[in-house]
This record gives structure tokens, sequence and C-alpha cells, in this order.
């Protein structure tokens, strides 16, 4: 096994993380280690979620929302980034209403943006094309 990078022992070190903690959370780096601890992830949880697709920190929003891995897996199937179900289930959006947005061309963010901000999904497609001529240009 190849030895830790010099930077991963300093942070092992600022994080007061032992060997045998790098060890327990290995891959994890010990930013991650020191998130998921703080946040009452065992190694094992964190692991989960890694496999899911979840970096630690969007593995502990998803813990604190109530998801289970399946909920992620749902949202891939669907073609969606694992991190979009976390935040899409932050901001109260369905799949059936993320799908809409997607195929009416907004991304996750964006879409939940808009939606946050009270936007219909027909007055968002409207204002994205306000302006834009759709038939031949007029004559100069």
């Amino acid at each position: 096994m190849a030895e830790p990078a010099p930077e991963a022992d300093a942070d092992a070190d600022v994080y007061g993380l032992t060997p045998d903690d790098l060890r327990n959370w290995a891959p994890f780096t010990p930013v991650e280690i020191h998130w998921a601890r703080k946040h009452g992830l065992t190694p094992a949880v964190a692991r989960q979620w890694a496999l899911e697709g979840l970096h630690v920190c969007d593995a502990v929003r998803a813990v604190a929302l109530g998801m289970t891995t399946e909920d992620t897996r749902r949202w891939a199937a669907a073609h969606f980034a694992p991190s979009d179900a976390v935040e899409a289930a932050e901001m109260g959006i369905s799949l059936d209403v993320a799908i809409a947005w997607r195929e009416a061309g907004f991304i996750l963010p964006d879409a939940a943006l808009l939606i946050q901000d009270g936007w219909a999904l027909s007055a968002a497609i409207a204002a994205r094309y306000a302006g834009i001529v759709t038939g031949p240009a007029a004559d100069p």
C-alpha cells in the first residue's frame, strides 16, 4: 500500500486523526473523515453512500434529509447525478418535476432556483424564448 502524501499527514494532524483513523476510514481524506464524524456518519455509512456516487458532504445532507441509497438510484436511473437527488430533496422537487424541467432544457440547479422563486415551467420557457424571432427575419 502506498504511503500517504505528506500533506495528508499534516491534514490528519490538523483534524486530530491517528494513523488508525486513517486506516479505518480509507480511502477518505482527512477533511472528509472529520466532516463525516462531525455529522455522525460511520465509515460503513460513508462508504455505502460513496458507492452510490456521493461525496461525504452530500452524504451528510442525504442522511439529514432521511434519504436512502435507493432514492439516489432512482434519480441515477433517470440520468441525474446522485448529488442532484440530494439537491432536489432539499428543495422539495420530485423526480417527475425534475424530468419535466430537464425535458424543457433546464438543468436541475437552474430549475431548482426558478421553482424556488415561484416560476411555473411554462412561464420559464416563455421567458427563455422571449424576444427570439421564431419565423423568418423581417426585412430591415
